[in-house]
């Protein structure tokens, strides 16, 4: 029924009438079949992910330092000397990032400057404890890279040997003065001026950054100021520095390297550039649309507007995570077809048309990337269940309904084709992960 609809639909409406929306809980063999399925079974480039609403910031980190993840690793923390912590509360979101602070505070003796706009478990521990008006993150951070300049407490060997556009940047934030940060933010002009020193003076200064779809503000902004503040600190490139952002999802991070991307290919690869295009042509033996897909937010929209005729929904449920829920509920009873594939009955998946049973992640096999870029391998720690089957299945028996074959393959083999075509993947196998990642 589900290959039926998504068929007729097609040949009715055109294949942008589709839309997949992923999560992140399925692992990386999975989202690259789903992409894989979306653009090669359906033809439409319109497959995203929760991971949208952190995606924006991650791809400014992309611009400015190359690679959309976290600088650092986890375990870097406990030996930072510095934290700066902004919109971050690891106690609620991040247990392991969590642990390492603790290990930070207690080992290494690290001084704590927690920012945020309501008072977290951090700012009980912090040294310098920060509260900032809602959505003033941006103003924050250039309030202290203006404190910076303004006392020459710059790198300015690191800037001259390691980036472009400083003058611009010190021109950008010449505005905000700690009296002008005050009036924006709330946030006092003593306390400013102390944490922009504290942080400039030290050669291990980390900034946390979580990211999220219960947390709002400028995710591009937040990104390209936190960068900026590490670069004209030299805090890129060090041990225990950096700027990381922290991912909201098990597999936040490898739903994106997967191409759970409306504008890009597995290893954002603009999906507009033939010759990028093409490589991927040539490995799945389709054609491929050079158009830029709908966004998870868009494809709702587009249901809601009649645009969109059908969502297939792949452990998504954004009746009750995505914002504005009557909307929501609006789109998918506006669809034609509501395909939620899910380990059980979510608030979406009531309202859907069909409902496919997946496995969990401990019934099925594969790997997953952590927010620090760590790539480990998940073995089955439960027999199957329910009749149910892993997602893997689900989307190759659907593509193959759909006149695509995509024959079911051992995981490893999944990730052999991955490593081939995601250049920062290409040293990554089975065999090779070890227990830890």
């Amino acid at each position: 029924a589900t290959a039926q609809g998504f068929a007729r639909i097609k040949e009715t409406h055109g294949a942008d009438a589709v839309g997949v929306i992923g999560s992140g809980r399925i692992t990386n063999e999975e989202a690259y079949l789903l992409q894989k399925f979306t653009r090669a079974a359906l033809g439409t480039n319109n497959v995203d992910t929760s991971g949208r609403y952190p995606y924006q910031g991650l791809m400014e980190l992309r611009e400015c330092l190359g690679y959309p993840a976290m600088t650092n690793s986890i375990a870097e923390l406990r030996d930072a000397e510095v934290i700066l912590a902004v919109r971050s509360d690891p106690q609620e979101t991040h247990p392991m990032v969590k642990l390492e602070v603790i290990m930070a505070l207690n080992r290494s003796r690290a001084f704590l400057i927690a920012a945020n706009s309501y008072e977290t478990w951090l700012h009980a521990k912090a040294h310098c404890a920060i509260i900032y008006r809602p959505r003033t993150e941006v103003a924050f951070l250039n309030g202290l890279m203006h404190v910076i300049f303004k006392e020459n407490l710059e790198d300015p060997m690191f800037i001259a040997q390691r980036t472009r556009g400083c003058e611009e940047l010190r021109s950008a934030v010449s505005a905000y003065s700690p009296d002008a940060v005050q009036s924006m933010t709330g946030v006092r002009a003593d306390l400013l001026v102390a944490a922009a020193r504290k942080y400039a003076a030290s050669p291990k200064a980390a900034l946390l950054i979580s990211t999220g779809l219960g947390l709002r503000g400028d995710e591009s902004g937040i990104a390209r100021a936190a960068c900026a503040l590490a670069l004209i600190t030299g805090n890129i490139g060090r041990p225990s520095a950096g700027v990381n952002l922290l991912s909201e999802k098990s597999n936040s991070q490898g739903v994106l390297d997967m191409g759970m991307i409306p504008e890009y290919l597995p290893g954002y690869r603009d999906v507009r550039d033939q010759g990028e295009r093409r490589a991927f042509e040539i490995a799945w033996n389709a054609r491929l649309s050079s158009a830029p897909g709908l966004n998870a937010l868009d494809l709702l929209r587009g249901a809601e507007q009649g645009r969109v005729k059908a969502l297939y929904l792949v452990g998504e449920n954004p009746l009750c995570s995505y914002p504005d829920g009557n909307r929501t509920l609006r789109a998918l009873q506006q669809a034609e077809l509501v395909v939620v594939q899910d380990l059980f009955l979510s608030e979406t998946a009531a309202q859907a048309h069909v409902v496919l049973p997946a496995l969990s992640l401990p019934e099925k096999e594969g790997t997953i990337t952590s927010t620090e870029r760590r790539v480990q391998r998940c073995e089955p720690a439960l027999k199957p269940a329910g009749g149910g089957k892993s997602d893997a299945e689900i989307i190759i028996d659907l593509a193959r309904r759909l006149g695509y074959e995509m024959s079911f393959q051992h995981p490893r083999q999944l990730l052999r084709e991955i490593a081939a075509l995601v250049p920062f993947y290409s040293g990554i196998s089975w065999e090779r992960i070890p227990s830890g990642g």
